[in-house]
């Protein structure tokens, strides 16, 4: 019943996404006769309706998919260009929030990842921080052995524990989202085959995702 909600959720995003990319589009014809305050405003939000585009069209794939050993269908491909991956994934979060985020990227040996799950992954972990954490917000990532860690934190403080905070629903106080953000991290990182951990004081989330090899086909 979750998956057709989320199938039917998904499908009536694409009609109002349509719409947004055609007054986009008509905007855009117009651009240099706007200040450039406004010129970068506009290539902002059309940035961010061609990702919701890209979204939309990719969490349909996913749900029309099935797996045999989950919920999730997983494809992994080698992560090429990993930190401009990584920067387009964070830039709007930072955006968004008006918030700084050190980044350091440690990445030599050649990984896999689904590259969807794994764009999520980072945003929520991030805008999580964003919303709830204190200064200085921080992303790691980098390789151990035979897996790859992603750590995201900051100064603040957590005192309930991880299992709470993961089950659905739970909501921090500066929150207005769903309440979805840590729940759904919980479940890509088990079906990835991978390991979700939190140190409460300072905040820090880890997860350890092992090294996969590319998807057939």
């Amino acid at each position: 019943r979750k998956k057709m909600a989320l199938q039917v959720l998904t499908h009536e995003f694409r009609t109002p996404v349509s719409s947004l990319l055609l007054i986009v589009e008509k905007m855009n014809r117009g651009i240099n006769t706007l200040s450039e305050e406004q010129q970068e405003d506009l290539l902002r939000i059309s940035g961010e309706v061609y990702r919701l585009q890209r979204l939309t069209e990719k969490s349909k794939h996913y749900l029309q998919g099935s797996s045999s050993s989950g919920v999730l269908t997983f494809n992994y491909e080698e992560l090429v260009n990993a930190e401009d991956l990584i920067y387009d994934t964070i830039i709007p979060v930072k955006e968004t929030y008006d918030k700084e985020l050190n980044v350091r990227i440690e990445l030599s040996d050649v990984i896999h990842v689904d590259y969807y799950w794994f764009q999520i992954l980072i945003k929520n972990l991030v805008e999580n921080s964003f919303i709830h954490g204190e200064e200085e917000h921080f992303l790691n990532i980098f390789e151990k052995d035979k897996y790859f860690v992603i750590e995201v934190g900051d100064g603040g403080e957590i005192t309930k524990d991880l299992e709470t905070l993961t089950h659905e629903f739970v909501k921090g106080s500066k929150s207005s989202g769903t309440g979805l953000g840590l729940n759904i991290i919980k479940n890509i990182v088990s079906e990835w085959g991978g390991k979700l951990e939190l140190e409460k004081k300072p905040t820090k989330f880890i997860i350890t995702l092992p090294k996969r090899k590319k998807t057939n086909g």
